[in-house]
């Protein structure tokens, strides 16, 4: 079994430094005479336990294959259009089909109207999208931002490929990335979002499954790590990344998100977890 890598933190202070030994050991891979950049994605999750798990998947316990969900997400549209005044360009259900990838790997790189699967995430339609950060300080603030009962939240850092290719027979579990460069909301590039999509090639057809069963299988294929951080230091996590303006607001753009980022600000910074007052007389022998 290839076991997903951990690291355990005691203070947020030191995950500045996790962060950057991440990219020192799987920023990029050799290619011929020449090294190539790896892509590192990060998502914050509230429960240092919680699985990687889609919004499709909390949802549905149903087997769900590529066709299949596109046949319910494209059902949508002509309500979805008729509302927005917008057009994802989504033809009859043949034509969607049509356009369905036939074969595995590098295939499904190519989701037909992903444009309109994001915007359906975004808005709450459970999704086989999972959504990832280019910022590990993005994905640290969700995290942190819900105050939970879990003892420690959890950071992932994603690498696809981290040594250039994926091994292992055609059909086996894999995790395919997409792409940032969409006409979607605004919300996706104030968060930096990507997303990834786990699938298994059998009978034809490209089927969801977890993608934490990709790193059950002795192949060579993506890295992932887990930092986990105290809950406790959600005070001096949140602190910080209020101080570089990772706020709700900044990633949401809302009046519900100014109100939050507000109410943060005024009562639970203030009243929850105020600073430590300075002893003077410190200061005076210091000085």
């Amino acid at each position: 079994m290839k076991a997903i890598e951990a690291i355990k933190l005691n203070t947020w202070k030191d995950f500045a430094g996790a962060i950057e030994s991440v990219r020192q050991r799987h920023g990029c891979h050799k290619l011929g005479p020449g090294v190539r950049e790896n892509r590192i994605l990060y998502r914050g999750q509230a429960d240092a336990g919680w699985p990687l798990e889609t919004t499709l998947e909390r949802f549905s316990k149903n087997r769900w294959n590529l066709a299949s969900y596109m046949s319910v997400a494209c059902a949508c549209a002509p309500e979805l259009e008729s509302y927005t005044d917008r057009s994802w360009g989504i033809g009859n259900w043949d034509e969607v089909e049509q356009s369905l990838p036939r074969g595995p790997r590098s295939e499904l790189q190519n989701i037909p109207h992903y444009e309109y699967l994001v915007h359906l995430r975004h808005h709450g339609f459970p999704s086989p999208l999972l959504d990832w950060s280019e910022s590990p300080y993005i994905a640290a603030f969700f995290a942190f931002e819900e105050q939970g009962k879990a003892g420690e939240v959890g950071v992932f850092a994603y690498v696809e490929t981290p040594k250039g290719y994926k091994g292992g027979p055609v059909g086996i579990p894999e995790i395919s990335v997409q792409g940032p460069h969409i006409h979607t909301h605004k919300r996706h590039f104030l968060q930096q979002a990507w997303y990834t999509v786990a699938c298994e090639f059998r009978e034809g057809k490209h089927y969801f499954v977890p993608h934490e069963t990709v790193f059950d299988q002795c192949y060579d294929q993506d890295y992932l790590l887990k930092i986990t951080i105290p809950m406790s230091e959600r005070a001096n996590a949140l602190r910080s990344l209020y101080e570089y303006n990772i706020t709700r607001f900044s990633l949401f753009q809302t009046e519900e998100a100014l109100v939050r980022t507000l109410a943060f600000k005024e009562l639970e910074e203030e009243y929850e977890f105020p600073g430590t007052a300075v002893d003077i007389g410190t200061v005076e022998k210091q000085v």
